[in-house]
This record gives C-alpha cells, sequence and structure tokens, in this order.
C-alpha cells in the first residue's frame, strides 16, 4: 500500500511567531488500498522541511463526491471513508481518486 506523490500547494506557520505548521497537499488514493488505512506520517516528513512534526488532523478540502479522508491519530494512518454510507472504504484501487486535505500539525 502507498499513496501517490504528495504535492504540497501551500504551506505556512513555519515561524517562531506562529508554530502550528498547516500544509495544503494533494496526492492520489492508494493503488492497493486496503482495511484500516495507509500510514501518512512517514510520507508527509519529507515534505515539511525534515521538521519533526506531530500530525494534529486533516481537514478534506476537496469535496470529493465519493470518498473523503480522515487521519487516526492513534494509528497514524489515512483512512478513506464512502461519503453515501459514512463506512470505511473496504479496499481497493484508489489511485484515480485525487485527495486535497488541510494537515494541521503542531
Amino acid at each position: 500500500m502507498a499513496l501517490g506523490t504528495i504535492t504540497v500547494n501551500n504551506k505556512g506557520g513555519y515561524k517562531p511567531s506562529a508554530p502550528s505548521p498547516m500544509l495544503d497537499i494533494s496526492f492520489p488514493g492508494d493503488g492497493a488500498y486496503g482495511a484500516g488505512g495507509t500510514l501518512l506520517t512517514a510520507l508527509l516528513q519529507a515534505k515539511v522541511n525534515d521538521q519533526a512534526v506531530e500530525i494534529l488532523g486533516i481537514v478534506d478540502i476537496a469535496g470529493d463526491a465519493t470518498y473523503y479522508p480522515v487521519y487516526n491519530k492513534t494509528t497514524g494512518k489515512l483512512m478513506v471513508i464512502v461519503r453515501a454510507t459514512g463506512v470505511e472504504y473496504a479496499g481497493g484501487d484508489l489511485s484515480g481518486t485525487t485527495f486535497r486535505v488541510l494537515v494541521l500539525c503542531k
């Protein structure tokens, strides 16, 4: 399981006066998504200037009609929820779906 390449659209909060980094990122879904989600933390570290950040949560800002991502802080995984049912996606190829989220860090 692996997400596609993460693209940082915008980021802010990296100065001492604003110590809560936020990243606006987009990425294609996991080509082999499995129940429980895809580890997000390791993929994201390279996009935040190698700073050790703690992901507090994510906000879906793409508004895909079929799916929306949520972050499970306990496991560090990005989970995909089926919008129509509110249940986690059972598994399969999500590489054709582009997600865009605001990642809140500390």
